[in-house]
């Protein structure tokens, strides 16, 4: 039997049923292009998105991947499920965001949720509020990519429960507050591998005044550095709140005002790194602490501890 004989009825369902497979067939997948058009249907590499957020509203299902095909500025996103978003080396994928008070990304992801970002640069121009704000998601991996110029955090996680995170070959800088900011109202666990934090207030900062006694934040920074900042890495939590622990390893504070700042009830343990031209080599607020093996190099500060307060690990004579 032939479409057009068909009664009406039959041909609509038959038409639905067509579009639906189509649109899954390429559900999963979506890729998105500076040449290409927001429109039903786009997403593959013939006939691209031209934005992140409409291959996201209307193309991707959970778990799926946005994938980019050439260099464009593909606009602001605000993430509300697992995805991936991807360049893998076709040039540079920007999120210039122009609007004051507004982010580059937003994650507002389910609570179980895996959120993948890689090879993007974002661009605050001195007025948006964060380059990645996160307020709920399970996990969210960050990898090469640039956030620079945004007026309150370059990459902000403050999570609503827990989180765990990755961020690997990560630039942070010329943030008006801290390139990193760690603020979880839950347990946070965390990796940082490979960052430059430069020109911010705090190049890394864990703050646990907001989390529970029972939730706690332990973040590992490895070959790392933080410059020219008001502190280079620093960890603090309220009193009453869960403790704010910081691994630092094979890193470098170099040019900021304390390399290391531990502020109340932060704890932050050096191993094999360098605090090198800073005002401070380290600075320990009262209830906080540094420990370290007596393996790091220290040189050239302004002096080797302020703060007078806590306790601080031996450190090599000089």
């Amino acid at each position: 039997m032939s479409q057009s004989s068909l009664p009406l009825y039959a041909r609509i369902l038959s038409a639905a049923v067509l579009a639906t497979a189509a649109s899954s067939a390429q559900a999963n997948q979506a890729w998105v292009s500076g040449h290409g058009s927001d429109a039903s249907g786009c997403g593959s590499t013939t006939s691209p998105c031209r934005s992140f957020q409409y291959a996201h509203d209307n193309i991707i299902t959970p778990g799926g991947e946005i994938d980019v095909l050439d260099p464009a500025d593909y606009g602001p996103v605000t993430i509300a499920k697992a995805i991936s978003i991807v360049n893998d080396g076709v040039g540079t994928a920007t999120i210039v965001q122009s609007a004051q008070g507004m982010n580059a990304i937003t994650v507002a992801a389910g609570a179980t949720d895996s959120v993948h970002l890689r090879g993007l640069s974002l661009d605050g121009l001195g007025v948006a509020a964060n380059g990645v704000s996160l307020s709920s998601a399970g996990q969210i991996d960050i990898v090469n990519c640039v956030v620079r110029r945004f007026m309150s955090h370059g990459i902000d996680l403050e999570p609503s429960t827990a989180l765990n995170f990755t961020m690997t070959n990560v630039i942070a800088m010329e943030d008006a507050n801290a390139g990193i900011n760690l603020r979880p109202a839950g347990n946070m666990v965390g990796a940082i591998n490979g960052l430059t934090a430069s020109y911010s207030v705090n190049g890394v900062q864990l703050m646990g005044d907001i989390s529970p006694a029972s939730a706690n934040i332990f973040v590992s920074v490895v070959r790392s550095v933080a410059n020219s900042n008001g502190n280079g890495f620093a960890a603090f939590s309220a009193s009453g709140h869960g403790y704010a622990k910081m691994a630092l390893i094979d890193s470098t504070a170099s040019g900021n005002g304390s390399g290391i700042y531990a502020g109340p009830n932060g704890q932050i343990s050096v191993a094999h790194s360098s605090m090198v031209g800073n005002g401070s080599g380290a600075d320990v607020a009262p209830s906080a602490s540094i420990s370290t093996m007596g393996d790091n190099n220290i040189y050239f500060n302004g002096t080797l501890m302020a703060g007078g307060g806590g306790s601080i690990g031996s450190y090599p004579p000089r």
